[in-house]
């Protein structure tokens, strides 16, 4: 399960599993988010307990259509997928 928390300062709290299971419920909410709040997001990624490539694939593409966007309290598993696939500087 992915949840997806927003305070009215544009602070984005994801918990739970950012899996290919939960890829596509991650997707929309940030997509609904991203229509009603057009910039400055803040990621914060510290209560994830678990990532893989469709979750940072997702992440990507936020990042990508909604900058800016910065990362705030990435977990260590979530970090070292990024390092072992060269993410880090894309995504953090």
């Amino acid at each position: 399960m992915i949840q997806v928390t927003v305070d009215c300062n544009g602070w984005l709290s994801l918990s739970g599993e950012a899996t290919i299971h939960y890829a596509a419920e991650l997707q929309s909410a940030l997509v609904a988010l991203r229509a009603e709040r057009a910039n400055d997001f803040v990621l914060d990624l510290g209560a994830l307990t678990a990532i893989d490539t469709a979750g940072v694939q997702v992440l990507l593409a936020f990042r990508k259509s909604s900058e800016p966007v910065r990362v705030t309290s990435c977990p260590d598993p979530l970090r070292a997928v990024l390092v072992r696939g060269g993410l880090v500087k894309l995504l953090m």
